[in-house]
């Protein structure tokens, strides 16, 4: 698991509190900066791209690529949008905090992420709905990545 530096140790706390330190590792990183710890079947990106512009995002999409061989995974966790971003509502009215407390944050269309996983080599496969206004997008990741 790639954290801040400063949330490793609380990380660290709850993964030992569930049992799960055999399985789950910590790694102090910047996921903005990378690189991500290369060797993984699966990349997770939780809450995050709604943070970014468009650029910044392909950047992101790109360090998970690389973290990752041919057929690796990427789940992307956020509140995707349809294409005129006016549904659903929830994810829509999102737009406007992200944009509040972040210089370039916005919500997303899946349809506009899709032209991101396809110029960092990755593949999209599906969308699913989690709780709420949230769904996970997910990728292949492919040899031309």
């Amino acid at each position: 698991m790639l954290e801040r530096a400063e949330v490793v140790p609380l990380a660290q706390r709850r993964i030992q509190a569930a049992g799960l330190q055999s399985r789950v590792r910590t790694v102090a990183g910047d996921a903005v900066q990378g690189p991500y710890p290369a060797g993984h079947d699966v990349v997770l990106i939780a809450n995050l791209i709604h943070y970014f512009a468009p650029g910044q995002n392909r950047r992101l999409l790109g360090l998970a690529r690389a973290a990752v061989s041919e057929g690796g995974r990427l789940l992307l966790v956020d509140f995707w949008t349809d294409p005129t971003h006016t549904s659903p509502a929830p994810a829509a009215l999102m737009a406007g905090e992200f944009a509040v407390l972040q210089e370039h944050g916005d919500t997303y269309s899946a349809e506009e992420v899709r032209d991101w996983l396809g110029r960092t080599g990755w593949r999209f496969l599906e969308q699913q709905p989690l709780a709420g206004p949230i769904s996970v997008l997910v990728a292949e990741a492919t040899s031309a990545g």
